[in-house]
């Protein structure tokens, strides 16, 4: 967890895309995770453009009523402060 984020904030480019691609496709997992949310939002943080844009995606994207992870995520615990997080970009 904290190695993760250190190498997000510090970390050369392709460790930290090597990162943001092994997290795609598992952010609402993740985020709903009491550590891991934090390495999502370093994630959030230093991200490309296009990688944000990527994960943004994912989270508007998936499902849709009360099954739409936007709305997962904001009444979870920990996935919520993703959320803030990518309100803020």
């Amino acid at each position: 967890n904290y190695v993760i984020q250190h190498v997000l904030e510090h970390g050369k480019v392709e460790d930290r895309t090597r990162i943001i691609t092994a997290i795609s496709g598992r952010v609402l997992q993740l985020s709903q995770h009491k550590f891991a949310s934090n390495v999502v939002e370093k994630c959030v943080t230093y991200a490309t453009r296009d990688e944000k844009r990527q994960l943004i995606d994912e989270v508007v994207s998936f499902g849709d009523g009360p099954n739409c992870a936007l709305l997962i995520m904001m009444k979870d615990q920990f996935a919520n402060y993703v959320v803030q997080k990518v309100s803020y970009l």
